[in-house]
Order: C-alpha cells, then sequence, then structure tokens
C-alpha cells in the first residue's frame, strides 16, 4: 500500500513538473527572436476537415527549440513545448524519419500532446491527442494551402 501512494505521490510530482516547466518555457519560447522556422499545413482527416498551421521555430546560436499551432485564419496560437524527439535510419543514404511529440499549453495547463513523423520534408504522421478527452485526431498535409511566404494560404 505505501509502495502505490508513493508512486502516486511521484506521478503527481512529475506532472506538476511538467507544467510548472510549460508555464515557464512557452512564454520564452515565444518571446525569443528565432533564427530559423519553417511552417507545416495540415486539414484533419474526417467528415470536417479543420485547417492546422504547425510552426517550429529554433535559433541555433543557444540550441532552443519550440513550436505553435494555429488553427484556420484565428489570430492567436498555441505555444508548444517539446517533449520527446527521436530519430531512426530507415535505409542508408536516405533521410532520418524523426518523430517529435509537442506539449500542448493553454492558460498555463498542459492540455494535448502533438505527433509529429517525418522523412526529410515528407509527412508520415501528424496526430493531435486531446488529454481531457483522450481522443486522437488525424491530420495530413494540405499542400495547396503552402505558398510563399510564412503561413498557410487557407481557400
Amino acid at each position: 500500500m505505501r509502495h502505490s501512494a508513493s508512486a502516486a505521490m511521484h506521478r503527481t510530482a512529475a506532472k506538476a513538473a511538467l507544467a510548472i516547466a510549460c508555464l515557464f518555457a512557452a512564454p520564452l519560447a515565444l518571446a525569443a527572436t528565432p533564427s530559423k522556422g519553417d511552417y507545416l499545413c495540415l486539414k484533419g482527416v474526417g467528415a470536417h476537415p479543420t485547417q492546422l498551421e504547425f510552426h517550429w521555430l529554433s535559433d541555433t546560436d543557444s540550441d532552443w527549440r519550440g513550436a505553435y499551432v494555429r488553427y484556420g485564419s484565428s489570430k492567436s496560437v498555441i505555444p508548444l513545448v517539446l517533449k520527446s524527439s527521436e530519430g531512426e535510419e530507415l535505409a542508408k543514404g536516405r533521410p532520418w524519419q524523426y518523430t517529435e511529440v509537442w506539449v500542448e499549453v493553454l492558460k498555463g495547463e498542459v492540455t494535448g500532446e502533438y505527433t509529429l513523423t517525418y522523412q526529410g520534408a515528407i509527412v508520415v504522421n501528424f496526430d493531435y491527442r486531446n488529454r481531457k478527452s483522450g481522443k486522437t485526431y488525424g491530420f495530413i498535409q494540405a499542400m495547396d494551402a503552402m505558398e510563399e511566404g510564412d503561413h498557410c494560404h487557407w481557400q
């Protein structure tokens, strides 16, 4: 009994630590001046395709990385904090495949996770999992929304 209570306290402390880290990291991430940025235009799979713009930001001088998402033509963005990143070489001489998990932070609370798997310029998988409902939503690239510039152009 003592062991499970200790484990539960450890999980609670770990969640609190992650939330605190996100509280501090997200505003700093958006305030940083990135030296490099890239973005993806994605649309939801299903009857009502949601439009989503995913932006990576990085500063090569400090090795900082961050991201944010914007839904449709909304003016507001949702900051993301990198939770994990793994790469693997699938075939010699080919681009590595990377899987990144980004934590969504809204009003200081972790509300979901985005999982992105890509190989070179190809998005292999992009999912969003809502933390409260547990539902997962799939997205595919919306190449028709990509134009020159720094954001998606939705029709």
